[in-house]
């Protein structure tokens, strides 16, 4: 009699004990869930690390205000461009996972706001006329020379590529429209540890920065898009001058990820926030990160221009 007890209770506890599916993790781009009409949005689905080598099959769905097809790239992501007539609200992907331990469902929204139309006074991507507190390190008009050692920004100072890990990118000056660009060309072969960019002094020819004072200087602008239909993530690293470490180099403070798609964008960079844990006074360098732990396609370009150092203003 007590046999067939524990012999039901097992049973029972078993089915309790049973493995669970595994369930993707879900990152997004905008990393915030916010997102304005005309804008692409980016779901991305990565596997659980201890179930790194299992069979998933996925699924992506989209519904809510102003949904439409989705356009995937593979099985891990799905992006959507938000049409620029969205009066705005909720936007979901939903996400349908099975793989042989059954099937989980996940869902990720992003806020939607009507597009704003900016106008004079009001942002401009190309402002103009120039605003009198704004010094250009950069406008690349005719400066990126194929020999890198004769490459110099509008301080006479050095600027060029860097690789790390077998990432490679290689610059270049190129047109688009009647502006001079200065075109990133970046391959990350290898996955979460790849990486490349480029770099600019503040002051010093190649090999030889100088410690360059920025404390006058409230911001870092730049202009940026991405050269395909990919959203390219990437990130901005400001440099402390130390003479007393390898390559002068010091602290190097790092943003979160930046976001380059099929549009200029302009983004600022607060330089008292980013090198807070050191003196401005003392800097070597701004450089740009293409990192491929940010879920980066292997292969891509970005487009720069207009590199600008901002003085506070009293108001």
């Amino acid at each position: 009699m007590h046999r067939y007890v524990v012999v039901i209770l097992a049973v029972f506890l078993c089915g309790a004990c049973r493995p669970q599916p595994p369930e993707p993790r879900l990152e997004s781009t905008p990393v915030d869930g916010r997102a304005e009409a005309g804008e692409m949005v980016e779901v991305r689905a990565t596997r659980p690390l201890a179930h790194a080598q299992e069979s998933f099959s996925l699924e992506w769905n989209l519904r809510g205000d102003c949904a439409g097809p989705l356009k995937e790239a593979d099985d891990l992501k799905a992006n959507y461009r938000i049409p620029a007539d969205c009066p705005g609200g909720e936007l979901v992907f939903e996400l349908t996972s099975t793989t042989r331990l059954g099937v989980t469902e996940h869902e990720y929204s992003f806020r939607v706001s009507p597009r704003v139309h900016r106008g004079p006074g009001l942002h401009p991507v190309r402002p103009d006329p120039i605003p009198d507190n704004w010094e250009f390190l950069n406008r690349f008009e005719g400066n990126v020379a194929e020999e890198r050692e004769e490459r110099r920004n509008l301080r006479d100072a050095y600027f060029s590529e860097w690789h790390h890990r077998g990432g490679t990118c290689r610059v270049a000056g190129v047109e688009d429209g009647e502006h001079q660009v200065l075109q990133v060309s970046y391959r990350l072969p290898h996955s979460n540890v790849s990486a490349c960019g480029y770099f600019e002094y503040f002051g010093g020819p190649p090999g030889e920065a100088e410690k360059s004072d920025l404390s006058g200087y409230d911001r870092l602008g730049f202009l940026v898009r991405s050269g395909t239909d990919d959203l390219v993530r990437f990130r901005v690293e400001l440099v402390e001058f130390d003479r007393f470490s390898a390559y002068d180099q010091g602290i190097v403070s790092t943003t979160d990820p930046y976001v380059a798609a099929g549009e200029w964008r302009r983004y600022e960079v607060n330089l008292n926030r980013l090198a807070r844990h050191w003196d401005l006074a003392s800097t070597k360098n701004i450089a740009f990160r293409i990192d491929a732990k940010d879920g980066n396609p292997s292969e891509g370009t970005l487009l720069f221009d207009d590199i600008v150092l901002i003085r506070a203003t009293e108001d």
